[in-house]
């Protein structure tokens, strides 16, 4: 018998515990396979170690807030990239275990009429069993309200996790005093507390989800700004194209007219040299690797087109891997971005250079832009773009879609040149 009910403390510890970590995943959106294994891995040695702490005879109160402590070691290790929003969502957390705990022990001692449920009874099995079922509900139903990924902002997730954070120390507190009293109108007085705390604790929710929403809109309505501030680009960028293409056509047939003249000629010498000179020049216009991606490709030559033609030094060697989880529409925002940026800049140098490399290292994608500058820095670069709402919509872009991929972005500034490195997670 004594076998059986550390089994049942060990699968509801292990519950309580792997609930927490999809609550957590929730809010933050990780739900890929890797982060599945973690959760499972750190759900068994978490409820291993919570239930070994069951077995000390202490206050229940300092066994909860060991518990606690105990859920946030395993949100801090598995959620590494937001840690302190992890930490904060732990509290909103035990906001809702606590009331759940509570209000099936409360109906089941009202039920049953008594004072309180032993240890090892049939009753606290019949209410661990109740207990989680709901708990797993409430997460599943919450995991359907959150639907998709939402963004808070650092601001209000401090706000948001010191609530929680009073809302579930208080409910201790509350619990703790009506077990110790035994008197029914503090009894009573603690229920209404309890129930106050669980009001405002929806109301939280409530205001998380609401202000997600009203982050999102914003951020998708800066997007959109930006997506047609680019489109304009683009068209602009083509049209562009077409110029160098007929150019190109006219100097085509230019060349063709002036080798004829010297074949008629018979001026051997003349033809050798100029085609030398031909073939050097194409050897720079066409001086890079294409990446195997006809959708970068395609933004590759376009920004070359557009940096040869304001006389800008353009330099490009790209390898994407086979299996590259990074969407081509996030690859070519910054790409786009990173490049318009650097021709920018470089354009204001006499003879600047721009130049491109992404490769495969380990497990990441890294894109690197360099590019000439005139010294004059600030931490947007936005003293050398003209359009310095385009710019720092487009900067912003790049560290959305690197934070998607939990990346980096660094902006380096050396004397005369910016390095701009992304740093993706392609797995």
């Amino acid at each position: 018998m004594i076998a059986f009910y550390w089994v049942v403390e060990y699968l509801g510890s292990f519950i309580d515990t792997l609930m927490c970590c999809i609550f957590c995943g929730i809010f933050i959106g990780e739900k890929n396979d890797e982060y599945r294994k973690k959760i499972f891995l750190y759900s068994l040695i978490g409820a291993a170690i919570i239930t070994g702490l069951n077995t000390i005879k202490t206050v229940s109160f300092i066994l909860s807030f060991s518990f606690m402590i105990m859920y946030i070691i395993i949100q801090w290790v598995i959620y590494r990239q937001k840690q302190k929003f992890a930490i904060l969502l732990v509290f909103l957390y035990g906001v809702i275990i606590t009331a759940v705990e509570f209000v099936v022990v409360y109906v089941t001692l009202f039920l049953t009429n008594q004072s309180s449920i032993k240890d090892k009874s049939p009753t606290r099995y019949v209410c661990m069993v109740i207990s989680k079922v709901l708990l797993v509900l409430v997460i599943m139903i919450i995991d359907k309200i959150v639907s998709k990924r939402r963004i808070i902002s650092g601001k209000y997730a401090a706000i948001i996790g010191c609530v929680a954070f009073f809302i579930f120390a208080s409910n201790f507190s509350i619990i703790y005093l009506g077990l110790k009293q035994q008197d029914s109108n503090v009894a009573l007085i603690s229920t209404i507390f309890f129930v106050a705390d669980m009001i405002l604790g929806v109301l939280l929710l409530y205001f998380i989800l609401k202000l997600a929403d009203s982050y999102e809109k914003q951020k998708n309505i800066e997007l959109v700004e930006m997506q047609n501030r680019m489109l304009s680009k683009s068209l602009e960028d083509t049209e562009r194209a077409f110029d160098l293409w007929r150019e190109s056509i006219h100097n085509y047939k230019n060349n063709i007219i002036t080798l004829a003249q010297l074949v008629e000629e018979e001026s051997t010498a003349e033809i050798k040299k100029y085609l030398n000179n031909e073939i050097q020049q194409l050897g720079i216009k066409t001086h890079y690797e294409m990446t195997g991606n006809k959708v970068i490709d395609a933004v590759l030559a376009t920004k070359k087109n557009s940096a040869e033609h304001k006389g800008i030094n353009f330099y490009a060697d790209g390898n994407i891997p086979d299996k590259c989880i990074v969407d081509e529409i996030d690859f070519t925002n910054i790409i786009g971005n990173l490049l318009d940026n650097a021709i920018e800049a470089a354009e204001k140098v006499e003879n600047g250079n721009v130049s491109i490399v992404i490769k495969p290292q380990k497990k990441f994608i890294i894109i690197k832009v360099k590019n000439s500058y005139d010294g004059n820095k600030n931490n947007e670069l936005q003293t050398t773009k003209k359009d310095k709402e385009y710019h720092g919509i487009g900067l912003k872009s790049i560290k959305r879609i690197v934070e998607k991929y939990q990346g980096e972005f660094e902006l380096e500034f050396k004397e005369k040149e910016v390095e701009a490195t992304a740093l993706l997670l392609n797995v």
